[in-house]
């Protein structure tokens, strides 16, 4: 039973970082890399981005840097 629920808990972060990644990247696409990296900088600053490991934000901090 505990590799179900560790299945289920690790398909529930995937599912937020996904909705963070999304969210995120509306206010990055189509912006300049300085633009992009102040708006990185105000969403790491949302209790949301606080919740993810340090793993998931440094992930995420690289993936929303690399959008055109």
């Amino acid at each position: 039973m505990g590799h179900t629920r560790d299945t289920n808990n690790n398909e529930n972060n995937n599912i937020y970082y996904s909705s963070l990644f999304n969210k995120y990247k509306e206010r990055i696409v189509g912006k300049k890399f300085g633009e992009r990296i102040k708006a990185v900088g105000e969403c790491k600053q949302e209790e949301q981005y606080s919740l993810l490991t340090y793993e998931q934000q440094d992930k995420l901090f690289k993936e929303l840097l690399c959008l055109k």
